[in-house]
């Protein structure tokens, strides 16, 4: 018992920082609504605690509950003091909201129940049981819980080879919390976080859907995205597996939509969020990294063709959404710049970009596309919403290449051309894993897709949706 509250109090202290950081940087932005609320929360408050427990550690500190007990303080006073200042209008709110629905509302919110119930039983029921959920994930958190430290000697033992040691921490370090409020190495338990990242996941894809439409139209589309496959059933990359896919997935969704809504709406706000949840991306996964820069470029291009007046402002503003990750992960980059990397661990290197190399990989090409078109026409995956896309463009063709909503579909096409590249050049001889591995490597994608999708749909005089 004494552990399930430790426990408790981690998920509660996620929120409070989540929401503390909310107000003093946004006030009320990003208040507005529960939903926002609670994902918006989460998302940061997991993303702080991970880069917080990183720079102690970084710093000389140890990690164990009692420590982040003594962090945790540094929350707690300001939490109630917002709390109590804005207890009036919360409570008005909440008693101000409308419980008379439609058939159709309350239809796809079970839809959702029904996936988080299933995806939170399995999250509890199975145990780590994929490789990398095991080996970059499980092996590391397991490690920082019985070590207490960033500077274990098993991550600089170069004779290690299985857990990626260079790989981001942040999906290790919470788990490591968890581990340290359990007391113990429980492989089921410690998976709490990723059916809660997968509800974030959800709740702000509703709320980010609301600032421009309708509420059916929003639970609609949000309740496609929850009942997918690729989230639901037990295969790589789903929220209760552990891998860290979910959790990226989440912070890349609420940067592009921020930045999004920056482009649309010019509120700094916006922004400011885009470039904290950019950061939290590059802390979870490599691949943070690459969408960083991919984003970058997107923004770029999408300012030039579209908005060439409004471009210089708009570029020394964005600045921030380069330079800011760059700060406030200077500690992750010198420390990772210390492992000794293997040479099974050098999957891209500029070298590869020379002619012989990409030539000798050209026979790979037709086999990429033939994979990915695979996928899209099977109908037993998740992949139905590539050919609902496909569609939907094709029905609003003349809607989808007007600032802003092109720059959804240029950070598509640009994520879509730099994966195909990345299998292209490949070095290693295991490189048609991915060709099976598809779903998993396109799923941060399929939130882009959606809302892609929808946004389409509320724009468009003949997609419009009446409720």
């Amino acid at each position: 018992m004494n552990s399930l509250l430790k426990c408790f109090y981690l998920i509660s202290i996620i929120f409070i920082a989540g929401d503390v950081i909310t107000t003093i940087l946004f006030k009320d932005k990003f208040k507005s609504s529960l939903p926002l609320r609670f994902s918006i929360a989460y998302g940061l408050g997991t993303g702080t605690w991970g880069l917080l427990i990183f720079s102690f550690s970084y710093l000389g500190g140890s990690i164990n509950f009692r420590n982040l007990f003594i962090l945790s303080l540094a929350f707690m006073p300001l939490f109630i003091f917002y709390s109590i200042k804005n207890f009036k209008t919360s409570t008005l709110k909440l008693l101000r909201y409308n419980f008379s629905k439609g058939i159709l509302y309350y239809f796809f919110l079970l839809l959702i129940i029904i996936s988080l119930s299933i995806i939170t039983f399995r999250a509890l029921y199975l145990p780590m049981h994929l490789t990398d959920d095991r080996t970059q994930w499980g092996i590391k958190a397991k490690i920082l819980y019985h070590e207490g430290t960033i500077y274990a000697h098993d991550f600089f033992d170069p004779t290690r080879v299985m857990y990626h040691a260079s790989y981001p921490f942040l999906v290790p370090l919470i788990e490591s919390l968890f581990y340290g409020a359990l007391g113990k190495i429980d492989d089921c338990l410690v998976k709490i976080p990723f059916p809660l990242f997968f509800i974030a996941l959800l709740l702000f894809f509703y709320a980010s859907q609301r600032r421009f439409s309708t509420n059916g139209h929003a639970l609609m589309f949000t309740a496609m995205l929850a009942v997918l496959p690729i989230f639901i059933r037990d295969t790589n990359g789903n929220p209760s597996s552990g891998f860290a896919d979910v959790p990226l997935t989440l912070y890349y969704t609420i940067s592009f939509t921020s930045l999004f809504f920056w482009m649309r709406e010019r509120k700094i706000e916006d922004l400011l969020m885009a470039t904290m949840c950019i950061t939290f991306s590059i802390f979870t996964k490599k691949e943070g990294i690459i969408l960083w820069v991919i984003v970058t470029l997107a923004i770029l291009f999408t300012l030039f063709l579209f908005d060439w007046k409004e471009m210089r402002n708009k570029v020394l503003f964005g600045g921030i959404f380069v330079v800011l990750p760059l700060i406030l992960l200077i500690p992750w980059f010198h420390f990772s710049s210390t492992f000794t990397l293997g040479p099974w661990e050098r999957d891209f290197d500029p070298s590869y970009l020379t002619y012989n190399h990409i030539h000798s990989h050209l026979y790979r090409i037709p086999l990429i596309v033939k994979s990915f078109l695979r996928m899209s026409l099977d109908f037993k995956s998740f992949n139905i919403i590539w050919i609902i896309f496909f569609v939907t463009i094709a029905l609003s063709f003349k809607d989808t290449f007007y600032f802003p909503q092109a720059f959804l579909l240029i950070l598509l096409i640009f994520n879509l051309c730099a994966l195909f590249v990345a299998i292209l050049i490949y070095p290693w001889p295991w490189w048609s894993n991915f060709l099976y591995d598809m779903p998993r490597l396109l799923m941060v994608n399929i939130p882009l897709v959606m809302y892609t999708i929808s946004y389409q749909f509320h724009k468009s005089k003949f997609l419009k949706l009446s409720f």
